[in-house]
């Protein structure tokens, strides 16, 4: 992560103005762990999943400051807003466009972008642990690849849009003494909060580390919403000849991420064993497996089974422990009832670290220094993870789907986008801003604010982080449209 920003300060390349920094951040390491030279599981990415993204949350949600970003940008804001209201209802429209090729799964990888289009690179972690969506998902792959690729096209348009203010004054009716007004009220915002002190640092990660616990032990405590669903199950029934193997095996047809807990009686060499699967989205299936003359040398209370069905005729069983892979044919299937999780425990947590940091930016807290480049740093280090974790050995064309409907989802966004502008008679340089701050986040807003007009960078950070606050129930509420529509 460091490189990259070393490199685009070093050399003060071109591309950079176009491929920022955090592109090359996450591609990377995509490219190291699918070529086998760094590992796509770690305990370091499991400890960064649970503790950074909430932790970089909180610090980030300290920066807001409504007052001052009202005050400057005035009815800029609710074009931003209309602009967020057409991401959450572009997402329903767009998966209903291109839902035929598209898998079940693919609302969380849409309520995963949503995040990302909402707020930033932050909220699309948070909205995928919300929705129960893997990071090691080709869902969450196909969204961060339709992240990147649209910010491609998207924040071009919004640079060379400045072009357009003569035009887009004429449209909107936009008042001649607007911009004026927006640069002198900039002029008595100032974002700098002092030197940053070793203090500063410690402060900052206290409260990341405190919101972080406090959510991890109260949002288990709050009742999950769950839904109840017909999930077709399939008995696979072979007899394997290594290790004489012979097995009787209940799989839920869409399992993805599976954890399993298993229950084991043995005498001799010979063991019985009861695995209750865990589906990623917590239906629960039990499976038995009978095993005879087994090794001396495996230990049955260590053995990890993985079962992974293909397709609805066929399916694929794996017990690594023993090293059997064999494909076997279904005998039956039938429908049964399945409860599946809408609003989990790991939900709440990510609700309630965003209701917890915006709290604390109302009070002395907001004034820390160095809570805005300390965040940005642990969501660069986040991104990395994500690469590294990112497979695509799954890449299939689902994802030409994907594009096609991110790019149908995008300019719904920006119709919404010019309606409000029209509605609120602002000029092009407030329209632009508002969707960087959405589309691009913290991270890119202050490009397109540099551009249009230097004088509105430091407000463009803080429509950010209105972004960033708003982010994670909004893109959740996305979400829950594109699962309804699908």
């Amino acid at each position: 992560a460091s490189f990259f920003f070393w490199l685009e300060k070093k050399t003060s390349w071109k591309v950079f103005k176009f491929f920022p920094p955090l592109i090359f951040i996450y591609t990377f390491p995509v490219i190291l762990s699918n070529t086998g030279m760094i590992p796509h599981r770690s305990a370091a990415y499991t400890f960064m999943g649970d503790n950074l993204l909430p932790m970089f949350l909180t610090i980030m949600l300290l920066n807001i400051d409504l007052k001052a970003t009202v005050r400057v940008m005035g009815k800029g804001i609710f074009v931003m807003l209309l602009g967020t209201l057409g991401v959450v209802i572009g997402a329903p429209i767009a998966i209903f466009i291109v839902k035929s090729g598209l898998s079940p799964e693919a609302w969380k990888g849409f309520g995963a972008l949503a995040g990302s289009w909402i707020g930033g690179t932050g909220n699309m972690f948070a909205t995928a642990q919300m929705v129960g969506l893997s990071d090691e998902s080709i869902q969450y792959g196909y969204a961060l690849i339709a992240d990147n690729v649209v910010y491609l096209i998207w924040l071009p348009l919004m640079l060379a849009s400045k072009s357009l203010s003569g035009w887009f004054a004429r449209f909107t009716g936009v008042d001649k003494n607007r911009l004026a007004k927006m640069e002198e009220a900039a002029k008595e915002l100032t974002l700098d909060k002092g030197r940053i002190e070793m203090r500063h640092i410690l402060y900052l990660v206290f409260f990341g580390f405190a919101v972080t616990t406090f959510s991890s032990w109260l949002s288990p405590l709050i009742p999950k919403v769950t839904t109840t669903d017909d999930i077709t199950i399939s008995s696979f029934q072979n007899n394997f000849d290594q290790n004489k193997l012979f097995s009787t095996i209940h799989v839920a047809e869409d399992i993805n991420v599976i954890g399993v807990d298993i229950k084991s009686t043995s005498v001799g060499n010979q063991a019985d064993l009861e695995m209750i699967i865990k589906t990623d989205d917590n239906r629960r299936i039990i499976c038995n497996l009978s095993l005879a003359d087994i090794p001396t040398d495996i230990n049955i209370s260590t053995l990890t089974p993985e079962f992974v069905t293909t397709a609805s005729d066929q399916g694929a069983v794996v017990v690594t422990a023993l090293g059997i892979g064999e494909e076997v044919t279904v005998t039956s299937s039938a429908a049964q009832p399945g409860v599946t999780t809408i609003i989990s425990a790991k939900t709440y947590k990510i609700l309630m670290v965003t209701i917890l940091g915006i709290l604390l930016s109302f009070t002395a807290a907001r004034n820390i220094p160095g809570s805005h480049p300390l965040s940005m740093a642990l969501v660069y280090l986040f991104v990395a993870q994500m690469g590294a974790k990112a497979d695509l050995s799954n890449l299939s064309v689902e994802v030409f789907w994907f594009l096609l409907g991110a790019y149908i989802w995008i300019f719904i966004h920006g119709a919404f986008l010019l309606g409000a502008a029209r509605l609120f008679k602002v000029d092009v340089h407030t329209a632009a801003i508002a969707s960087a701050a959405n589309i691009g986040g913290a991270a890119s807003a202050p490009i397109v604010a540099a551009h249009h007009n230097r004088a509105l960078v430091p407000v463009s950070i803080l429509m950010a982080m209105i972004g960033y606050a708003i982010g994670n129930p909004a893109a959740f509420l996305a979400a829950m449209l594109c699962r309804w529509v699908m």
